[in-house]
């Protein structure tokens, strides 16, 4: 890469990280909370209720060890994570896709104005997935044109490691193999170059669980969970405004993947494609608009893709009207944005301190909702050092477990917010039995806000 175009790229993402530190953020508090309740000796699975794959959350290297342990380590992900998005697409649509001069800059001008509409400003698992499967494809365009197995290797490594962070990603192992399959011409050597790769992160994963004594928790919550309760509880459909987000970008990419399959001119955008199509089972059985984070760079690559098509700089004019439009839109929004981190305002740093006033290290208190990472903000433990995130398809497994840690293990504190909602219903509707014995048992000693912060009577 030239020095201009490095300075071109560096420009785009400078504005993109710019943006998006204008925009509320919202890091999922998962990724602060679990693997400090890790490193207090609790046992994922057994102790921590979580029906996702260990990855960065319960390895012995986790969110923490790389930096995660506050706002900024968070917003390093995140501009990070972005930053490394526009290089690796910047290289797919110059090297493998032929996009010369100004076209070779579309999709990251593209992928600019829309992804911080699109579930840009929060932080979750399906980043990092993003960060995976993206050099993914880089690697498997390069086995295309060079046929060294050794790229084989690196892309299985990589999908090895995104799907022991989240279990969906076996389906786009899967697809992938079936497409090496078809392309190879080594056919036994290739496969058993990306199989190598993609089973040693897999193995180390079924390791790591039977060697800590939780294998039939993890079976049970990360597999069998997901399969029969999950599945129909978790369940949620894009709203209308979500479903007006997403049609200028998922709507021409559709198009365009149809049209070269019809034709049968997908030589260049065979990854693409798969990916694509593969990035949105993350959404299949809970949609957000954060789960299409992994599908939106190669949506972006596709309409992009359709640029080969136009002989003369027509569709370079339609991508910067869409660009001009995006950022009338994007600039009015960020008027309106307070730039406020969820979960870490002004509200919860009263209630920390306030917490830390009335306990001492690893003492044990209560979290029923407002704050799902107080453990973590304040250095205490929950319950019966067992834990487990107050939403309906957990509770109607172990509401009675926990409110028999609470009751033996008397907290001295209880922290909830009264206007907890999930999917427009209160998640008290599920606590019964868990708030009939708080409501008889605690007294409210301090309010903040929503926030209420309870002592024994």
């Amino acid at each position: 890469m030239s020095r201009s175009r490095l300075c071109i790229l560096l420009v785009i993402v400078v504005i993109h990280i710019g943006i998006l530190y204008r925009l509320d953020f919202f890091p999922y508090p998962e990724l602060f909370n679990y693997p400090y309740l890790v490193e207090k000796g609790l046992l994922p699975y057994k102790e921590i209720v979580d029906q996702h794959f260990p990855g960065l959350f319960f390895f012995p290297i986790n969110f923490s060890d790389l930096g995660l342990v506050n706002i900024f380590g968070a917003r390093l992900w995140q501009f990070g994570i972005v930053g490394i998005t526009h290089v690796i697409v910047y290289l797919i649509a110059s090297e493998y896709m032929d996009l010369q001069g100004k076209r070779s800059y579309l999709a990251n001008v593209l992928y600019l104005t829309v992804h911080p509409f699109l579930g840009g400003n929060i932080l979750w698992i399906d980043n990092v997935i993003l960060l995976l499967i993206l050099p993914c494809s880089l690697f498997l365009y390069k086995w295309d044109r060079s046929r060294k197995p050794i790229y084989l290797f690196y892309s299985g490594l990589l999908l090895g490691v995104a799907l022991v962070m989240k279990q969906v990603v076996i389906v786009q192992f899967l697809l992938v193999f079936l497409l090496v399959f078809v392309r190879a011409k080594n056919k036994l050597v290739d496969l058993l170059f990306l199989l190598a790769g993609f089973l040693i992160p897999a193995v180390y994963m079924i390791f790591y669980i039977a060697r800590i004594g939780v294998f039939s928790d993890f079976y049970r919550w990360a597999i069998i969970f997901n399969i029969q309760t999950y599945s129909e509880l978790a369940r949620k459909f894009p709203s209308y405004v979500e479903i007006i987000k997403l049609l200028p970008i998922y709507v021409p990419a559709t198009l365009v993947l149809l049209y070269r399959i019809f034709k049968r001119e997908y030589d260049r955008t065979v990854w693409l494609i798969a990916f694509f199509v593969s990035s949105l089972i993350f959404v299949y059985s809970r949609f957000d608009l954060v789960h299409l984070q992994p599908s939106l760079p190669y949506a972006i690559l596709l309409i992009i893709s359709a640029s080969q098509l136009f002989k003369n700089d027509h569709f370079v004019k339609i991508v910067m009207a869409v660009f001009g439009v995006s950022v009338v839109i994007l600039l009015a929004s960020l008027n309106r944005s307070s730039g406020r981190v969820r979960y870490f305002g002004h509200v919860e740093s009263q209630v920390v301190r306030r917490i830390k006033d009335y306990t001492s290290e690893n003492d044990s208190i209560y979290v029923i909702s407002g704050i799902p990472h107080l453990y973590f903000l304040t250095n205490t433990l929950p319950p019966g050092r067992y834990h487990v995130a107050h939403l309906p398809w957990y509770m109607i497994h172990v509401e009675d477990r926990v409110l028999a840690s609470v009751i033996e293990d008397k907290p001295a504190l209880v922290v909830r917010s009264r206007e907890a909602y999930l999917d427009g219903r209160s998640v008290y509707d599920y606590l019964q039995n868990i708030s009939e014995y708080i409501d008889n048992n605690y007294k409210l000693v301090e309010r903040y806000n929503n926030i209420e912060i309870l002592m024994r009577k």
